[in-house]
């Protein structure tokens, strides 16, 4: 469910339909025949505790997937591709186990999670992690304007020592632009 902002063009929100009977709950997470589904090639598990912030980082070469399996996280996403008719689009949005979502976030989409309850989020991403592939900014970068709920989130040190979102814009740039080059 879209919190606050608008949506950056290209990132997709599916509810995930839940099939309930005497035994639990089952839904499906992906399937090919899907619009926009994106091939997995490396899932991961984020299991973090309440008031924990983990970001903002952005991918040039991977494609991620979200989605909450336990708690309730909000993921915050600004659109950091300067030719995107998105541009700086942010917005923030729930991920809730009890309402199942699946969120992809396209390559140039700065993303960070923000852990309201202990939670267990799900991610699937479209290339095997690659660290040099990971850039990320600061996460309460005034230039990102993401409306957090939180002021003092527990982070990384890491994260509270990476570039402004403006630097973050550039590197971003560059490299997309290389990418799409090699791509000729």
């Amino acid at each position: 469910m879209l919190l606050s902002g608008s949506l950056p063009a290209d990132v997709q929100v599916r509810p995930l339909i839940a099939r309930h009977d005497q035994r639990g709950v089952l839904f499906e997470l992906s399937r090919n025949s899907w619009e926009g589904a994106v091939p997995v090639a490396q899932w991961n598990a984020l299991q973090s505790q309440a008031g924990v912030l983990r970001g903002m980082a952005v991918h040039c070469e991977n494609t991620d997937v979200y989605l909450a399996l336990e708690g309730r996280a909000l993921l915050g996403l600004a659109d950091l591709r300067s030719d995107s008719p998105s541009f700086r689009a942010r917005c923030v949005v729930e991920l809730d186990a009890k309402s199942p979502l699946a969120v992809t976030i396209p390559v140039g989409i700065a993303h960070g999670l923000y852990f309201e309850t202990d939670a267990l989020v799900l991610a699937a991403l479209s290339r095997r992690f690659d660290a040099e592939d990971k850039l990320g900014c600061c996460w309460d970068d005034p230039w990102l304007a993401i409306p957090w709920p939180s002021i003092s989130p527990r982070v990384l040190a890491r994260d509270q020592h990476w570039p402004s979102a403006k630097q973050l814009v550039e590197q971003v740039s560059a490299r997309l632009a290389a990418a799409k080059a090699a791509d000729c």
